[in-house]
């Protein structure tokens, strides 16, 4: 009878081939994970509308300072005493404004997107010196808001 000799050297292959096998599965998961995380915190930093709030922003600022200006150089309000002329210019702005805002307002829900205007001038001798705004946005996935006070130079 002949004896069976013992080479194993056939099982060590197969279990680096079962081990190596097992580290790849791993290494893609990884691979996988890592993919589908950066594109997900991409995709939030994508759908957040920075570039519409700061367009409004701006533009709200360069209103309130244009809309305070022309109501300061107003020659309309000449007809009243000193002791009227501040409120009259700051019920001229505030109309003003508020047109402004109506309007933004609706061209801002002509996109689903949900935007208030508030502004409060502040006088200074009889004249707007400064105004406080507000900032409502709300698209539906972000909401933001802002106070900031708009010098009037």
């Amino acid at each position: 009878m002949r004896q069976m000799s013992r080479d194993d050297s056939g099982q060590f292959l197969l279990l680096m081939g079962i081990i190596i096998s097992i580290g790849m599965v791993i290494l893609l998961i990884f691979v996988n994970q890592s993919s589908m995380g950066g594109r997900s915190s991409s995709d939030s930093i994508l759908s957040f509308p920075k570039n519409d709030i700061r367009d409004i922003r701006a533009e709200t600022i360069s209103e309130a300072q244009l809309i305070a200006a022309s109501e300061n150089l107003n020659p309309y309000d000449m007809d009243y005493d000193n002791s009227t002329r501040g409120s009259h210019r700051q019920a001229m702005y505030n109309q003003s404004f508020k047109w402004y805002a109506d309007n933004l307002t609706s061209l801002m829900a002509e996109k689903g997107t949900v935007v208030n205007l508030k502004s409060a001038p502040g006088l200074n001798d009889q004249k707007i010196c400064n105004a406080t705004v507000s900032i409502y946005y709300n698209n539906g996935e972000t909401m933001y808001s802002e106070d900031f006070v708009v010098s009037i130079s």
